[in-house]
């Protein structure tokens, strides 16, 4: 795999490409640089997983709305809303965020989370 492949493949799973650094003994040889904590995958943070029953949807457009506002705050990885069955299910950091602002959040748009 060439050098741009292998950096494009880091950056599409969300990591940053680091230089290697020759090492002296080895001149072909490469040792990675440090990682920065923006490296560290989200696997090894603790995510939160909740599960919301929201009323007030009156339609797909309801929960495409929610949808998109809540997965665009800080923190949250994933967000899916289903008008359907009226709930919400929601990833995030709670280092970033909370079950509380994401309630906030849904509940400044009109709607209701019992």
């Amino acid at each position: 795999m060439s050098r741009y492949a292998a950096t494009h493949s880091f950056k599409t799973l969300g990591f940053e490409s680091a230089p290697l650094i020759p090492t002296r003994e080895e001149p072909n040889t490469f040792l990675p640089t440090p990682l920065s904590p923006q490296c560290i995958p989200d696997i090894i943070t603790s995510m939160e997983k909740i599960t919301l029953n929201i009323s007030g949807m009156h339609c797909g457009s309801c929960a495409v709305g929610i949808q998109m506002l809540t997965s665009q705050m800080d923190g949250v990885k994933s967000a899916e809303v289903g008008y359907d069955d009226k709930k919400g299910t929601f990833e995030f950091d709670p280092a970033k965020t909370s079950k509380a602002k994401i309630i906030e959040a849904i509940e400044e748009l009109g709607y209701k989370v019992p």
